[in-house]
């Protein structure tokens, strides 16, 4: 513990990483603590992740450290999804389809990488700033600040002994970290009732690079493209349906049913939400799933950790770097600003998650029907633009995000 570091980031999960490379970019010396073994040491693909969506103004975001293009060329891009209401071979026509292809400039599409490859990106990413150094193995298990300095620095203590300090501590361990706790941060959720199972398979079903969601009486599927020849299925289970049943549920509602024999991953899942009271306290903090939790349906939760990232380093940047010139006409954001801004995106994301599962989920023959008309018709208006750029982020990014004038 002798030397001081400017800011502790404690994960590197993708949001994590986004920031130290953000700040790496800057010379800002940064500590990163995982308690994940190093890349060779670990399971490469990571667990079966729910995050594959990545939108362009995340791009845009991973553009400023120069790894947009490097994800790119890793993922598979979606240009548009498709909508249904019955399976495939006894539809007439789709609900309705969505295009991409005018949402972005740069980057006219969704797109699709698992987890673990956008880490190994911003992990390589992370190796070319001399500022900034990774630790893995070092489970953080406390952080405090001296209350009798309050311009000394915070103190990390990790399970193995080992202190750290640094200037400014960020909570970048998921949802199920503890580093807020310890803070006396407290963070109220709950779960959401439709429960879900998914698994990725070898790809033989002849839909290509698109998306595609059935909306049925009996409860939704979504399916993704995924990179390497590979399709995601998503189902929502009924109260009683069985998990062990993924083939002949996806049978019933899209029509189609991938070889069980071609299944290389599944697990199951409820959607829940959650929010902490603050994103800051003291020297302290929070980002992405360790703030704010949210459906992940729809793909909105990683995407908003970004933009967190994305203010949070303006911020530290700011604080720990005030007499650096800028902007005139501008101040960088304060805590306050991250708190507020971050806060705002967060909520909003997290109700247009909870609203695009409800309208997916409505089952029963009234319901459906009802939910069937409304999406036809909004899918085959001029607001089907609107809704592409819904389904980007676009709207979000443009009105969350940003410095506040002076």
């Amino acid at each position: 513990m002798d030397s001081i570091s400017e800011t502790i980031i404690i994960g590197a999960g993708p949001t994590g990483l986004l920031l130290a490379n953000l700040l790496g970019s800057r010379g800002i010396v940064t500590t990163v603590l995982e308690k994940e073994l190093p890349p060779g040491d670990r399971d490469i693909e990571g667990g079966h992740s729910r995050a594959i969506g990545v939108t362009p103004p995340s791009l845009e975001i991973l553009d400023k450290v120069g790894l947009a293009d490097h994800l790119v060329r890793r993922g598979l891009p979606i240009s548009g999804a498709v909508v249904h209401s019955r399976p495939l071979d006894r539809e007439r026509s789709p609900l309705g389809e969505l295009d991409f292809q005018d949402v972005h400039e740069r980057f006219p599409f969704i797109l699709s990488v698992p987890q673990h490859v956008t880490r190994d990106v911003l992990e390589n990413g992370a190796a070319r700033f001399p500022s900034l150094t990774i630790h893995y193995g070092r489970e953080v298990v406390a952080c405090h600040e001296d209350p009798q300095n309050g311009d000394g620095p915070v103190t990390v203590h990790c399970a193995d002994g080992s202190a750290w300090r640094a200037r400014f501590c960020v909570a970048a361990d998921g949802a199920h970290g503890r580093t807020g706790d310890t803070a006396g941060i407290r963070k109220r959720g709950a779960f959401y009732r439709p429960r879900f199972h998914m698994g990725d398979y070898r790809d033989g079903s002849g839909l290509g690079d698109t998306a595609h969601l059935w909306f049925t009486r009996e409860g939704a599927v979504e399916s993704f493209p995924l990179p390497g020849t590979q399709r995601r299925w998503i189902v929502q289970l009924r109260d009683r349906e069985d998990a062990a049943d993924l083939e002949r549920i996806l049978r019933r509602r899209a029509g189609f049913c991938p070889d069980r024999e071609d299944k290389l991953r599944e697990s199951a899942f409820q959607p829940s939400r959650s929010e902490a009271e603050t994103f800051h306290r003291g020297k302290l903090f929070l980002l992405g799933d360790a703030a704010h939790t949210m459906s992940p349906i729809g793909g909105q939760g990683m995407n908003t950790g970004f933009g967190d990232a994305d203010l949070l380093a303006d911020t530290l940047h700011g604080l720990l770097r005030p007499e650096e010139p800028g902007d005139p006409d501008r101040r960088g954001p304060d805590p306050g600003d991250y708190v507020r801004l971050r806060r705002r995106a967060s909520r909003k994301a997290t109700r247009r998650a909870a609203a695009g599962m409800w309208v997916g989920t409505r089952q029963g023959v009234i319901l459906s029907a009802v939910r069937d008309a409304l999406v036809r018709i909004l899918m085959r208006s001029p607001l089907r633009r609107t809704l592409a750029r819904h389904f980007a982020m676009i709207a979000t990014a443009k009105t969350t995000s940003g410095a506040p004038p002076r």
